[in-house]
Formats: structure tokens, C-alpha cells, sequence
């Protein structure tokens, strides 16, 4: 069962500002949400809405949102755990802008980054996302690095492969969808559900195009569980050499060479998740398994069969330490 409260009464200032949705998904992350719901209801962009879809949380959330006093904001409180998936769709089925930002509960957008993105967009057709670059935050706030966006100064076949070479990013926090071309695509979907944000903006670019801006104007939080995927390994591969398959359908022309390059992306972030068992058979397992997926071309390197959490994980991590800070001196 679905709650809404507080529905806004906001019209676009003048009949010139689109109405744009920030939705916040969220489960049991008070601590993080508070901050992201701050800078979303921050943006100087004034014809707005935000919707949290409180996804049956059992923490503080329910008080924390009773508390805030702001009619742009929308509520909508699911009884039952409906999983990613259905809660970003049950947001994007309330959403009333014309403009969709999909915030995770933990992540950050700077208050001009709406505006920013929209006066990008041209007189013509709008595109179907429009995306800025990414700063990569650790769970204290602190700065881990920039992932800049590159995709202005490439065609489609070589924006894709720049992703498979981590050269740019793709984040939700950072990209900011047109709603009718996301309803009319299907919504948030992938085989496993995982990768279904960077399934659909790589669709919505390529049907109505996408505009990339340089500055970096939200930040990605980096959580420790969000690397350690081991247990879900299998069903992060068959998300993964989904995505593959779909770029070499959207750059047909360029198959061979987007399959080689999606084949040895999938395989190198495979390896990593696999490392992540602690148990020796299953961790060779799931490291077959990958090989195996991708076609045997893309063969493990000697650390992934080391778990870092192993003991001989942590030793090696050791020793790196120790030979940087000698190299260092």
C-alpha cells in the first residue's frame, strides 16, 4: 500500500521552468538521507518536487520525514518491501516533472546542478539524459577521486568504450532523465535488476540523444558493501554482458569491437567481485564461471585468487603498502 503526503501544488514559474522530479528511494539509511534530501530541496531550480519512496523502512525515516515541512515534497511509504527496482518505478509512476532525477539515499547534488543541466538543453528535440561528471565520496564525505564525463567529445561507439575502459562515468546521481522517453522506454528494468540505471541511460541516449557537460555537480557515495559483491556475482555478470549485448545492438557497424572491449570490462569487474569470497572453492568457482561467461579470452590475473580479507589477502596488502612507502622516499 502506497501513502502520498504532502502532494505539491508547484507550477512551473512564468510557464518557463520545467517541473522537474527528484526521487529519493531510500530503506533504513536515516543518517545518510538526511543529508540528500538537504541538497535536493537546496537546488535553485524553483519548480520542483521531491518524492522519497520509503521502501517499508523499519530505522527513523518515518520520523524524520514527518518532521520536514515542505510542500515540494511527496512521500510515499511502501508497506511492504517492493526491492530496487519497484521502488524506482513506484516513483517514476508518482513522478510529475517533466525532468526525472533518480538520487540513491546516500548521494549528493550540488544546488545549481539542476539548473546547470537545464540550461544545456537547446530550443530542439530535448534529449533523453543529460549528464555531468561525478565526484566519487567515501561513507565520511571525504573526496576518493573524479569521474570526470568525457561522452561530449565522442561519437556513440566510442563513448561506450570509453566506459568499458573506466575513462567516464556513469552514476544516477548525475544524470538527469527526460520522464516521458524513460515511461515510453519501460521504465527501470534489467535482467537482474542491478544495472538497469546504466541499461536505460545508455537506451535514452541513444533514442533521443544525450548531452554531456563537464563539470561535476553531484557526488557518488562509495560504501564498502558496494564493493563487495561476491555473493551476487552471478547475477552482476548476466547484468553486465546484458549491457554488452545491448550497445553492440544500439552500434551494430561496431559489434566486433564493443563486444571485445564490453567482454574484457565484464570479466576485469568479475574477477574483482569473485576476490571478494572468502571461501577458496567457491571464490575458484566463481572465478571459472566468469572465465567461462566470457569466453575464455579474458583469463583471471594471479590476485584474484586471493581473497583480500583473506590472511594472505591482507599480508599482500601489506607488503603493497610497504614497497609504495619505500618507493616514496
Amino acid at each position: 500500500m502506497i501513502r502520498v503526503r504532502n502532494p505539491p501544488s508547484i507550477e512551473p514559474a512564468l510557464n518557463v521552468e520545467p517541473l522537474v522530479t527528484i526521487a529519493i528511494p531510500t530503506r533504513d539509511r536515516v543518517a545518510y538521507l538526511e543529508q540528500t534530501l538537504r541538497s535536493a530541496l537546496a537546488q535553485d531550480h524553483a519548480a520542483l518536487e521531491v518524492i522519497v519512496g520509503d521502501n517499508a523502512s523499519t530505522d527513523g525515516t518515518q520520523d524524520l520525514l514527518a518532521g520536514l515541512d515542505d510542500e515540494r515534497l511527496v512521500v510515499l511509504r511502501h508497506e511492504e518491501n517492493l526491492g530496487m527496482a519497484g521502488n524506482w518505478n513506484a516513483c517514476l509512476a508518482a513522478a510529475r516533472g517533466d525532468w526525472f532525477l533518480l538520487l540513491s539515499d546516500d548521494d549528493l547534488i550540488d544546488p545549481d546542478f539542476l539548473s546547470y543541466c537545464l540550461s544545456a538543453v537547446g530550443e530542439g528535440p530535448p534529449p533523453g539524459v543529460v549528464r555531468t561528471a561525478t565526484r566519487v565520496i567515501d561513507e565520511h564525505g571525504e573526496l576518493l577521486g573524479l569521474a570526470p564525463n568525457v561522452g561530449g567529445e565522442l561519437d556513440e561507439a566510442d563513448y561506450y568504450l570509453a566506459w568499458f575502459a573506466d575513462r567516464t562515468g556513469h552514476f544516477l546521481c548525475s544524470t538527469l532523465h527526460r520522464t516521458e522517453a524513460l515511461r515510453g522506454a519501460g521504465g527501470f528494468a534489467s535482467p537482474r535488476n542491478l544495472m538497469l540505471d546504466v541499461r536505460m541511460g545508455f537506451l535514452l541516449g541513444h533514442r533521443h540523444g544525450r548531452v554531456d557537460l563537464p563539470a561535476d555537480k553531484a557526488a557518488y557515495r562509495k560504501h564498502e558493501s558496494s564493493v563487495s559483491a561476491g555473493a551476487r556475482l552471478r547475477d552482476w555478470l548476466e547484468d553486465g554482458l546484458d549491457v554488452v549485448s545491448l550497445v553492440q545492438e544500439l552500434v551494430p557497424e561496431r559489434a566486433r569491437e564493443l563486444r571485445e572491449a564490453g567482454l574484457a570490462w565484464a570479466a576485469r569487474r568479475n574477477y574483482v567481485r569473485a576476490s571478494d569470497i572468502l571461501s577458496a572453492p567457491e571464490r575458484l568457482s566463481a572465478i571459472l564461471h566468469v572465465w567461462r561467461r566470457c569466453g575464455l579470452a579474458h583469463p583471471p590475473w594471479p590476485g584474484a585468487f586471493v581473497s583480500p580479507r583473506s590472511r594472505w589477502g591482507r599480508r599482500l596488502r601489506e607488503l603493497k603498502r610497504s614497497l609504495t612507502a619505500r618507493g616514496a622516499r
